[in-house]
């Protein structure tokens, strides 16, 4: 697949941004643990693409869960099903309180590589 077709998938995808915050090393350990635990209940559903633990380097105690989705109806029917609360319920004691919702959900519109911008029909709505 050239990096043209590659980008032009991302285009559509949803990606999921949850805020959280941990107080210190063993919060920050337990986190790592549950990311992992989710990840294996997540494993295998339909239109998950990937799930990232991303630890901030400039707000200490901050982190955020980013998970990519091949398209919002995947995302939407997931999140209306029954397995979505038992599934993430590890991490609901580390949402940001700060943040109200603790969670963006964003979709692709444009994709680049540095070298090339990749658009579609799909402006945002």
């Amino acid at each position: 697949m050239s990096t043209a077709e590659s980008e032009f998938l991302a285009v559509g995808r949803v990606k999921v941004l949850l805020w959280c915050r941990y107080r210190d090393d063993e919060e920050r350990r337990e986190i790592v643990r549950r990311f992992d635990r989710i990840g294996d209940l997540l494993r295998g559903t339909p239109g998950l693409v990937s799930s990232e633990l991303l630890i901030s380097v400039s707000r200490s105690g901050g982190f955020a869960v980013l998970s990519e989705w091949a398209s919002r109806a995947e995302f939407e029917a997931w999140e209306r099903g029954d397995e979505h609360r038992l599934q993430t319920a590890g991490m609901r004691p580390f949402q940001d309180p700060g943040r109200n919702p603790p969670f963006d959900v964003l979709e692709v519109s444009r994709a680049s590589d540095a070298a090339k911008t990749v658009t579609t029909q799909r402006e945002p709505s």
